[in-house]
């Protein structure tokens, strides 16, 4: 087998303070070889192969092919005068023939058989704006993003559940709808020191939550899978450093202060 992984980008000058950029790429990711070779030394005979492996066992699969991605990127970057830029850029990912598995019985056993099957997309908007040559120089980086597949990662068709990989996309464990970064920097205080402030915000986790069932056991709520999120994510972060000169000789020292109001994030959700 062999696969093709063309690439082409562009920019275009638009005016002497104005851009615009366009990126393509096909991009190929070979599945490991756990996924090809996992217990198929003993496939002559199957019933001898299907007793090695045990229930639930996993079987890999020679006819795999690469995993592949297609990516977009397209924006444009302004300079606005002399002391301000930003730039906006849009982007489209999308996923398929991504390592899963499908299950199959013979006779008293079930057996997994790995495949390509698992597809997901994303996409979004990067917005930055910067501020330098001023007392106090600025940047600003958000983005904004959807991410969603039909799996959360290549091995979750594996395991207790009886089902085969969802057919239909839902919003994903890492996808991070909001992502902003503020940061102030400055050179122009007193004793030539150097300071910066940094503060993040980023949307909170998606989890399935638990749902109460006609049997009246908890359990998790398949049909809506990832619909809730845990709190957002956010801190800010200090720096201060100052160079020290000695004839040809410079010295920078500093101290990192982070989480500066030490807030508080969730590190994860029972659901």
């Amino acid at each position: 087998l062999y696969k093709m992984s063309p690439r082409i980008g562009f920019s275009h000058v638009i005016t002497d303070q104005s851009t615009f950029t366009f990126n393509y790429g096909l991009y190929y990711q070979t599945p490991i070889y756990d996924n090809v070779y996992r217990n198929t030394s003993q496939q002559e005979d199957p019933e001898e192969a299907l007793e090695e492996i045990g229930a639930d066992g996993e079987i890999g699969n020679a006819t795999m092919t690469a995993q592949r991605t297609q990516s977009y990127e397209f924006g444009f970057n302004v300079q606005v005068g002399r002391n301000w830029a930003y730039s906006i850029m849009g982007w489209v990912k999308d996923m398929d023939q991504m390592v899963t598995a499908r299950r199959y019985s013979a006779g008293f056993y079930e057996y997994q058989v790995q495949e390509n099957g698992s597809f997901g997309s994303a996409k979004g908007i990067d917005f930055t704006l910067e501020n330098r040559g001023q007392m106090i120089n600025t940047m600003i980086q958000y983005t904004y993003s959807v991410a969603k597949a039909n799996e959360a990662y290549s091995t979750e068709a594996f395991g207790g559940e009886y089902v085969d990989s969802p057919m239909q996309e839902s919003i994903m464990p890492f996808d991070r709808t909001h992502d902003l970064t503020v940061t102030l920097y400055t050179s122009s205080l007193p004793f030539g020191l150097n300071a910066s402030l940094t503060g993040f915000y980023q949307s909170g986790a998606p989890y399935t939550p638990y749902i109460m069932y006609s049997q009246g056991e908890p359990l998790e709520d398949y049909l809506n899978p990832y619909s809730e999120r845990s709190s957002a994510y956010k801190k800010i972060d200090l720096s201060i450093s100052k160079d020290i000169r000695y004839k040809d000789y410079s010295i920078s020292m500093g101290v990192n202060v982070y989480n500066l109001l030490d807030d508080r994030n969730e590190g994860q959700v029972y659901p």
